[in-house]
């Protein structure tokens, strides 16, 4: 019975020196993981001339959240040479990871064929406390050449999105009571 207790003994610590590995994901894995197998409550914010800066095919904001929690913002800008898509993935007021797909119409004949999109530029950056911790783009940017300026502008404009976020749960929080 000793040798038992013995060898569990031995088990046991091998188990707590042993240095676990933590798995470094890329900026594109985390994206993937933060869009998968969840189930979001979607609320979409539609577009407001008044507010929203003019875009031709107009501006849509959907909200995700998961009991409560605002998880992720999406931002499609339809504008006349193609879309521009921008994603906030957060947890809270806490900004983790942004992305931006940008697509435009290609040309034909001279003119823009308006019945396809081809993808020119895919960027991501990782947040960790409020400043970029990992970056991967594909494509040209068409963005402030500086990261971290940008990263400043993403930051600004997710805080403007929480606070737009903020203003409709209020209100249908007041139509509710």
């Amino acid at each position: 019975m000793k040798k038992i207790y013995w060898a569990f003994f031995l088990v046991c610590a091998a188990c707590a020196t042993s240095v676990r590995k933590e798995k470094t994901s890329t900026p594109e894995e985390k994206i993937a993981m933060w869009d998968s197998g969840v189930q979001y409550r979607v609320d979409t914010l539609p577009f407001d001339p008044d507010t929203d800066e003019a875009s031709d095919g107009g501006i849509e904001t959907t909200f995700y959240t998961l009991n409560g929690t605002l998880m992720k913002i999406k931002e499609d800008v339809g504008l006349s040479w193609g879309n521009i898509t921008s994603t906030f993935y957060c947890v809270g007021d806490t900004l983790r990871g942004f992305a931006e797909w940008h697509q435009h119409f290609p040309y034909e004949n001279d003119s823009l064929a308006h019945d396809s999109l081809v993808t020119n530029y895919k960027g991501i950056l990782i947040f960790q406390a409020d400043t970029i911790a990992a970056e991967h783009h594909v494509g040209e940017k068409m963005f402030a050449k500086n990261t971290q300026d940008f990263g400043a502008q993403i930051l600004e404009e997710f805080r403007e999105h929480v606070l737009r976020f903020r203003e409709m749960k209020r209100g249908v929080d007041t139509l509710i009571r």
